[in-house]
């Protein structure tokens, strides 16, 4: 079974850059365990990344 976490990221109005480190968040994330699946951009409408991440349970 696997457990999985969405982490939003706010990005700029003009020129679509994350307002925060996404390769730390990344890095911090897999040290617990998550493995990242998917980077999700959505800024073209709603101004935000998502980062997935899958963690197996038992």
């Amino acid at each position: 079974m696997y457990r999985y976490k969405f982490v939003r990221i706010k990005t700029g109005k003009f020129f679509m850059k994350p307002k925060e480190d996404y390769y730390d968040i990344i890095e911090v994330h897999a040290k617990d365990g998550w493995r990242l699946m998917q980077i999700f951009d959505r800024s073209s409408h709603e101004r935000y990344i998502e980062l997935i991440f899958e963690k197996q349970i038992d």
